[in-house]
């Protein structure tokens, strides 16, 4: 009994998994923030160094566990912590009509604009 009543207390406390988005235009810089934040939430998982990273084709993800308090272990899930999925989806204008299909199912956006290319955000509408 108290196993059942333990593991419903856990299931009602732990936040539900979160989908986000990594959104903008090709070269901006999509995939460099999610190998960036590999090594910082998902320490386990081997980050491919920025100077190797090619245009994405296609889409990139990654699953992090991130926590609402600063310093927490990051290792299982708690009430502080959010298990999270990235997506990161070809920024090629050939590519962009495919995000439609990403959005139903996100959580939110992290649209990334490079500061080397400011024009470019008219590209996205």
């Amino acid at each position: 009994m108290f196993s059942l009543l333990s593991g419903a207390l856990h299931t009602a406390l732990t936040p539900p998994p979160l989908t986000l988005l990594i959104l903008g235009v090709d070269s901006s810089g999509k995939t460099s923030t999610l190998e960036s934040l590999k090594p910082v939430y998902s320490p386990s998982s081997v980050a491919v160094p920025l100077a190797k990273i090619r245009p994405t084709m296609g889409a990139n993800s990654a699953r992090m566990m991130i926590s609402s308090t600063p310093g927490a272990p990051q290792a299982s899930p708690s009430p502080t912590t959010y298990q999270c999925t990235f997506y990161d989806p070809s920024g090629s204008p050939g590519s962009r009509s495919a995000w439609s299909h990403y959005y139903e199912d996100a959580d939110g956006v992290l649209f990334v604009v490079s500061t080397g290319q400011p024009g470019r955000m008219d590209e996205v509408g």
